[in-house]
This record gives C-alpha cells, structure tokens and sequence, in this order.
C-alpha cells in the first residue's frame, strides 16, 4: 500500500533537497509555499496557517494526512 505523501518547499532549501531524497522512490507530491504565498495554492495557505508557518521550518511534510516534521522523519530511518 503507498503512502500519500506531500511535501511544501521553498528554492534553495537544503533540508527540502534531504527530504526529497529521503522519498526518491515513493510517489510525492511537491507543491512551492511560493505559490501559497501568492495565494495561487489554497491548500498551503492552510497548512501556513496551521503550523504558523515561518521560513526557518521548511519542508512542511504530511504523510497520510499527518504533519511530520524533518527531524522525526530524521528519526524514522
């Protein structure tokens, strides 16, 4: 069974390469929080708004429905 997994990113973001490597395999959707910041992506307005998004707390990654931060993914492998 596959994962839905979804991960929000920003250019140039290092941690947001890490994960993205992390899931080289598995089927993700990437999705820019510049669009949302543009408010092209509706969806990453919400998910900003819930985890009172700042710069420094990038990839935003759900899996399944669930917000999983970098270093609990970090501490899954």
């Amino acid at each position: 069974m596959s994962r839905q997994i979804t991960i929000w990113t920003l250019p140039g973001c290092g941690k947001c390469e890490a994960v993205k490597k992390h899931f080289a395999g598995e089927a993700v959707e990437e999705r820019s929080l510049q669009a949302a910041r543009k408010g092209d992506d509706p969806d990453a307005i919400d998910v900003m708004a819930q985890l009172a998004f700042q710069d420094d707390q990038v990839p935003v990654i759900r899996i399944d429905g669930r917000f999983v931060s970098p270093m609990e993914l970090a501490q899954t492998r």
